[in-house]
């Protein structure tokens, strides 16, 4: 009894196009974008470095208010809607969303 078996042309895996790599301080990231950064047996030069700024924005999840509160410090006692944040109806009573058939 023989088998054969037929081997598919091996895969390549995909190419990594955009790394994002966050720094704590300060300092890091001007040694990063000044030297470069050697990754994954790979250096990146500086040439290839891009800064992006991150702006952290506060949002409830509860009242979906943005920039005035955290979550846990809302007092709010009427549930909001998390689509529109309309405090008419939930997002399961949204009547402006498309209704998905399961």
């Amino acid at each position: 009894m023989s088998c054969h078996a037929q081997v598919a042309e091996p895969s390549q895996p995909p190419y990594i196009t955009r790394l994002q790599r966050s720094a704590s301080r300060i300092s890091i990231t001007q040694k990063i974008l000044q030297n470069g950064l050697l990754m994954f047996n790979t250096k990146i030069t500086p040439s290839q470095i891009e800064l992006e700024k991150y702006t952290y924005i506060q949002i409830c999840y509860k009242c979906y208010k943005f920039e005035d509160h955290a979550t846990y410090q809302c007092t709010s006692t009427t549930p909001s809607c998390s689509e529109c944040a309309s405090h008419q109806h939930t997002h399961t009573n949204n009547a402006t969303l498309p209704q998905k058939n399961v």
